[in-house]
């Protein structure tokens, strides 16, 4: 479906699309958690995995989509989303030391979407390089 549409727009919609990807990505774990998981067993585990896989969920969805969208240099584009998300998680972690206990936001939250959020920026990053390369195996 992308295909059709014009290369400009999928240039100019890719950063909007990546952010809004992202944004909504972790609420929707959220709500699925609310709706699959009954109250007896919400707990420090059940929340420290929803928080692990809400942060994964969303940064897979910011560099998926956004490199996805574009028409092409792909990799390029994901390493450049990578880039951005860390910029954010650094703003995250100058936030907290700023703030302290100020924030609503916990150092494990903090350590959590820093761990997480590189690896799987990393991985989607890898993911896009190893497409590229196949790609340009078989065209010559």
């Amino acid at each position: 479906m992308l295909e059709r549409w014009p290369n400009w727009l999928r240039w100019v919609l890719f950063l909007p699309a990546a952010i809004a990807a992202m944004f909504l990505a972790y609420p929707i774990i959220l709500i699925l958690n609310e709706l699959s998981i009954p109250g007896y067993m919400k707990g420090f585990l059940t929340g420290m995995f929803l928080r692990i896989l809400a942060t994964a969920w969303s940064t897979v969805a910011f560099i998926w989509v956004g490199a996805t969208i574009v028409p092409h240099h792909k990799v390029i584009i994901s390493v450049i989303l990578a880039v951005i998300y860390a910029f954010v998680l650094g703003a995250m972690f100058v936030a907290k030391l700023m703030l302290g206990e100020a924030s609503s936001t916990s150092w494990l939250d903090v350590g959590i979407s820093i761990i997480v959020g590189s690896i799987a920026a990393i991985l989607v990053v890898s993911y896009f390089y190893e497409e590229d390369k196949k790609a340009l195996d078989v065209t010559y």
